[in-house]
């Protein structure tokens, strides 16, 4: 493995490098004189720096391909930067743009912050995480699990609309857990007054009627289980303990809405592995994209493709530059619902009402609904199974 590999026929720029670094990085920097991404990739490197001879759209291309294929290296392209070549880097996947003018000391510290950087990709979570060996029983009714890699996207306004438009369908049949375990606000949305919360959960996880106990009822008709008050808990609550959790409310629930944090953190990971659904957000924005490209790309490497993928566009009248082709494209899915903007969201969102209890008939709640009745069993057929435990469950 190597720390750099330059992209480049020139070695004058490799030659400023290596001063740059003051000959530190001599055995960890490699010069390859094409643009070739099968070589480039080869040399398993945490940094791939297009030097400043290559032509631009021939740079954007060979990007596009390194962060198709291997999403967890870092590309630079030493070009001269502008607002607009900022923008059709970012989406083809780049993560900085060096102007090859820059001092030898701005070089150094570009080059460093990329190698950090991908220093924390490949140390992430797909890594750590484990599924267990033997997986607790779950029920046959659906668990959807809302996801985002980014905060801000509406993960929340979404859960919390998707388990009371269930709950409407299926009265006391709907349940919704706030996995946002440090900074969870389910019960704010809902404008519920928790006098429990997942904190509680930790010694009754196998025990259904301690679990009901803990759990906040909603006017609508369905129930809560609210994240901690002090987001110290989420040290204390383990994988196994939330799988336990969710294994036991999906028995009693045939409905169980999850919302999570942002990205995908080991407990987010865990409701991944037991959903009948992942309901995917993001924004219109060229990083939000990206990054919901390279959740999916962790989800297939953890073989979590089990599940029915609904891809949800959150203020998607936004007029940004990206069509929803663009959108599509990169993330290799359909874009199943589009939410637009609306003043009607951040002003349910504070006073803790549903869009669907009093919007119902807005654009918003209109896009909501037609989400539900996709995820709605007459309109969808899944199991509770896990890709995973399906799979087990074949070969014995």
């Amino acid at each position: 493995m190597r720390d750099v590999v330059l992209a480049s026929a020139e070695t004058a720029f490799e030659d400023r490098i290596r001063s740059a670094f003051n000959g530190t990085l001599n055995g960890q920097l490699a010069r390859i004189s094409e643009p070739n991404v099968d070589r480039l990739i080869d040399q398993d490197p945490a940094i791939i720096a297009l030097g400043p001879d290559l032509q631009v759209d021939e740079m954007l291309t060979v990007v596009e391909e390194i962060d198709r294929r291997r999403p967890e290296i870092t590309v630079m392209m030493i070009v001269e930067p502008t607002a607009s070549l900022w923008e059709r880097a970012l989406r083809a996947g780049a993560r900085d743009l060096i102007d090859p003018e820059t001092s030898d000391e701005l070089l150094r510290e570009a080059i460093e912050r990329a190698m950090k950087r991908s220093t924390r990709q490949r140390q992430n979570v797909v890594a750590r995480y484990e599924p267990p060996d033997a997986p607790p029983e779950v029920g046959h009714g659906r668990i959807l699990v809302v996801a985002s890699p980014k905060g801000g996207s509406g993960k929340t306004m979404l859960a919390s609309n998707l388990a009371y438009g269930l709950a409407r369908r299926h009265p006391s049949e709907v349940a919704v857990v706030d996995l946002d375990l440090q900074f969870g606000d389910i019960g704010t949305a809902l404008r519920l007054s928790p006098e429990y919360s997942m904190a509680h959960a930790l010694e009754f996880t196998d025990d259904p009627v301690q679990l009901k106990s803990f759990m906040t009822a909603h006017p609508a008709g369905f129930w809560a289980l609210c994240a901690p008050d002090s987001p110290g808990v989420a040290d204390e609550l383990s994988a196994e303990a939330v799988q336990k959790v969710l294994a036991t409310l999906s028995r009693e629930f045939p409905f169980l809405v999850v919302d999570t944090g942002a990205g995908l953190d080991e407990h987010t990971l865990t409701a991944l592995d037991m959903a009948t659904d992942h309901v995917l957000v993001s924004t219109t924005d060229v990083t939000a994209i990206q990054s919901l490209r390279k959740v999916m790309v962790v989800l297939d490497q953890l073989d979590l493709e089990g599940a029915t993928r609904h891809v949800v566009l959150n203020r998607a009248n936004a007029k940004v530059g990206l069509t929803t082709e663009d959108i599509e494209r990169t993330i290799g899915l359909p874009i199943e619902t589009r939410i637009p903007s609306a003043r009607i969201v951040p002003t349910a969102m504070n006073q803790g009402t549903p869009i669907l209890e009093d919007n119902a008939r807005s654009s918003v709640g209109r896009s909501i609904d037609g989400l539900i009745e996709r995820l709605d069993p007459v309109h969808a057929d899944g199991s509770r199974r896990s890709r995973r435990q399906r799979r087990k469950g074949a070969e014995q």
